[in-house]
C-alpha cells in the first residue's frame, strides 16, 4: 500500500456512506502495520479534525510502533 492510496482513503474514512466508511477500513486494515506508518506521516502532516480522529481511531485498532508513538503523543 503506497502513500497516494493511503491518502486518498482517508476522506472516505468520514463518508457518511456506511458501504464507503467500511470499504475503506478494510483496505486500510489489510494494509496493516505499512499503512499505520503512512497514516502517522499524514497525520504529522495535518489533517482536519474529523480526519484526524477517525485516522487515531484507525491506528488504535492496527497498532505498530509508529501507531503506539503517535497515540501516546495524541493523548
Amino acid at each position: 500500500m503506497d502513500k497516494n492510496t493511503v491518502a486518498a482513503l482517508i476522506p472516505h474514512l468520514v463518508s457518511p456512506d456506511d458501504a464507503i466508511r467500511h470499504a475503506a477500513l478494510r483496505k486500510l486494515y489489510a494494509g496493516d502495520e505499512n499503512a499505520a506508518v503512512i497514516l502517522c506521516d499524514l497525520f504529522a502532516a495535518g489533517l482536519n479534525e474529523v480526519q484526524a480522529c477517525a485516522v487515531l481511531e484507525v491506528l488504535g485498532e492496527i497498532g505498530g510502533f509508529d501507531a503506539l508513538m503517535l497515540l501516546f503523543s495524541a493523548f
